[in-house]
């Protein structure tokens, strides 16, 4: 089964119920003190059914400076969860710690023990040449850092469950990029055009539907009554034109037919009423 993180450990011991070294494995140029205080202590709690971790200082061969490493004690279990031995493993705390940490998160940390920097998951970024370990270091104080990005920094102490009493804590720093406009000018240009042409669009469908509701269906509607009446009007002996696609222009001679139907109809009014204005003047 593939495993999801990679571990880089100091040292790796299987220790027995009576303190024998039945397995070991350890990196050359780290060397752990098996007589020291803490590591005694976190393994006979081990070896008592217990899980217990510690943040240690272990010497380098070389010239370098120490190191800060986290060790765990587990203990082994038998049928009957009787604790027969225990494995203690030694992880340097590092870079690759720290990039462990934030794995599936995607998160920027830095961890820190006191005012010393001990590993960064941004290694492309050297976040204490603008602020110093002390202040970047100091727990529940919000830090803004001012470089060729802007970061919002703010730590606090890390202690687990299982941590050993005398055991030094972990700052762990939360690291957070402030975007500026002038770094994110060109995203903010495209969401800008992006939105112009969202407005526009909707605009255009707006606008096509209010012209088809307020004007083509009323305009559709007198034009459906135009051409009843111009129908009606037969004995003016005037025939409509074949309709055309141009919904305006046919109106338009719609309209025209129906004034020249009532002015025919008009102008027979008139006659009429000239015949029976004749016809009362002979009368008298």
């Amino acid at each position: 089964m593939p495993t999801q993180y990679h571990v880089f450990l100091v040292t790796l011991d299987v220790v027995a119920k009576n303190h024998h070294i039945v397995g070991q494995l350890e990196d050359r140029q780290l060397t752990t003190d098996s007589n020291a205080a803490a590591t005694v202590t976190s393994l006979e709690q081990a070896l008592d059914g217990h899980i217990v971790t510690t943040l240690q200082l272990i010497p380098v061969s070389s010239s370098s400076s120490p190191v800060w490493v986290l060790r765990v004690a587990v203990p082994i279990l038998d049928r009957a969860n009787a604790p027969i031995g225990a494995i203690t493993a030694t992880q340097a705390i590092d870079d690759d710690f720290a990039l462990s940490l934030v794995q599936k998160t995607g998160f920027n940390v830095i961890l820190c023990q006191g005012a010393h920097i001990l590993g960064s998951s941004m290694r492309e970024s050297s976040l204490n040449q603008f602020l110093s370990g002390n202040d970047l270091c100091t727990t529940d104080k919000v830090n803004v850092i001012d470089g060729p990005q802007h970061f919002l920094a703010l730590a606090k102490t890390a202690q687990t469950t299982n941590q050993l009493m005398s055991s030094p804590s972990l700052v762990i720093v939360d690291v957070e990029p402030l975007y500026v406009v002038n770094a994110h000018t060109g995203r903010y240009v495209q969401m800008l055009l992006a939105s112009g042409i969202f407005v526009f669009a909707l605009g255009v469908i707006t606008y096509t539907i209010i012209t088809r509701i307020f004007f083509i269906r009323p305009l559709r509607s007198i034009q459906t009554r135009v051409r009843s009446m111009v129908a009606d009007t037969r004995n003016a002996g005037i025939e409509a034109q074949s309709p055309t696609t141009d919904e305006l222009s046919m109106l338009a001679r719609l309209f025209n037919l129906l004034s020249e139907s009532l002015s025919l109809q008009e102008s027979e009014s008139l006659a009429m009423t000239k015949q029976m204005s004749d016809l009362l003047i002979h009368q008298r």
